[in-house]
């Protein structure tokens, strides 16, 4: 389907960077990436030019630039579409949980990790009226990535922030562990 198609290539290009919203973006690289996922050249076009706009929206840079604040000890690594596989308890007995991360980022005061967000990027059609049932339908996909990241880390679950991306609006929502 298009728009599935259209979403894996704008992550593609999401993925390339670090920190998005601070890098220059080489439209040529960017393309040739694509290329490599997408036949359709109009397709990854309009893909980079959404990508662009997403990234001229005020809170979606704020989201996808280094977060300012804490100890000067903080560091900050980032995982990229990081795919994982585990098997954690469930009700019914031990379950194999799989699935990917758009983006997480990781806090450490020295050698210590001390918190992580994850954020994941959406390219649902969103505006101020409908944003909160989006939130609400992707909810439980973001608490199961976050007990995934918990697990895999050590970090408490109330440690872990949760963001979803709504790109084409630029709206960024929390989600927290309750939601």
């Amino acid at each position: 389907n298009t728009r599935t198609r259209f979403g894996l290539v704008v992550h593609r290009y999401l993925q390339e960077y670090e920190w998005p919203a601070e890098a220059a973006l080489d439209e040529d690289t960017l393309l040739a990436l694509a290329a490599s996922i997408e036949l359709d050249e109009t397709l990854r076009g309009e893909a980079l030019a959404y990508t662009r706009q997403a990234l001229d929206k005020p809170d979606m840079r704020a989201a996808l630039s280094k977060p300012l604040g804490g100890t000067d000890g903080d560091e900050w690594d980032v995982w990229r579409e990081r795919d994982y596989c585990l098997i954690l308890p469930g009700d019914a007995g031990p379950a194999t949980w799989c699935g990917s991360f758009d983006r997480v980022l990781l806090r450490r005061q020295g050698e210590k990790l001390v918190s992580a967000i994850i954020q994941d990027y959406k390219t649902d059609r969103v505006d101020a009226d409908t944003v909160d049932e989006r939130v609400a339908y992707y909810a439980p996909q973001l608490r199961a990535y976050r007990r995934a990241l918990s697990s895999m880390t050590g970090l408490p679950e109330e440690a872990i922030g949760a963001q979803l991306l709504f790109l084409g609006s630029g709206i960024v929502s929390e989600v927290g562990p309750s939601d």
